[in-house]
């Protein structure tokens, strides 16, 4: 609870000039996120090209190259910025994708991902999890990244869907963008004999209350959504998402 010490009052709050890092930093996010990446990059490029390297300008030149559709220069700049524990979950998730594809272009046997390819792809992801806000993409790409695993998923590595089902549920999210999740969460829980049939039964019905919803209102093909039964648990179905079929 705060004290009354806490309030700010006219007294507590010092004026300054920003400085040259800040100014470069405010800019680009603002312009970045008005979706203008060409003019926040311009404005990141204008500290960094003055020496600053600070984690928050690296990843968003990072964000800002990715939205201008150059992987190659994104991902050198999310790199360092990651490794250096930057608060910015975006800069992680944005990261774990772009890991993410090029894992997809040299995977292990059976076209499927090896564990150091997981554990490449699930590090930056459980970092953006830490951090606030939430972002829905963090979930997306886990459940991504195990439906494509060489190894099948143990409970304990599918709790997080299950927080993310959760989480979806609790806020009453009612997009067509956040269903697909809600669907890949529920189906690879009801698909995991090891959770026991009675809670996966409970995914199951979860799977199917979305299917229903998805199609009453005509998103499942905007989602991009397949469904095959499958001979898990006595034909629980399993919703398997189409290739990048997210939006």
């Amino acid at each position: 609870a705060l004290k009354p010490e806490d309030r700010l009052t006219p007294k507590s709050i010092e004026l300054r000039d920003a400085s040259i890092a800040e100014s470069a930093r405010l800019t680009g996010d603002a312009l970045r996120l008005a979706n203008r990446h060409d003019l926040a990059l311009a404005a990141y490029r204008s500290g960094y090209l003055r020496g600053h390297r600070e984690p928050a300008i690296l990843a968003g030149m990072g964000l800002a190259e990715d939205a201008l559709g150059h992987a190659d220069r994104a991902r050198e700049l999310l790199e360092p910025a990651a490794k250096s524990g930057v608060a910015l979950p975006s800069a992680h998730v944005t990261l774990a994708r772009l890991r993410l594809a090029e894992a997809a272009t040299r995977p292990a046997a059976d076209g499927k991902l090896s564990p150091e390819q997981m554990t490449a792809i699930l590090t930056p992801l459980f970092e953006a999890r830490k951090l606030q806000p939430a972002l829905p993409e963090t979930y997306e790409l886990i459940a991504e990244a195990w439906a494509r695993s060489a190894q099948p998923p143990k409970p304990e590595h599918l709790a997080v869907l299950d927080e993310a089902s959760f989480r979806l549920r609790l806020a009453q999210l009612d997009l067509p963008r956040q269903f697909p999740l809600l669907i890949r969460c529920d189906g690879l829980l009801a698909g995991l004999q090891e959770l026991g049939l009675e809670v996966a039964q409970l995914h199951l019905v979860r799977l199917n209350e979305a299917m229903g919803l998805m199609e009453q209102r005509g998103w499942q093909q905007r989602a991009g959504i397949a469904v095959q039964q499958g001979p898990v648990l006595g034909g629980v179905c399993q919703a398997l998402p189409l290739a990048d079929a997210l939006p």
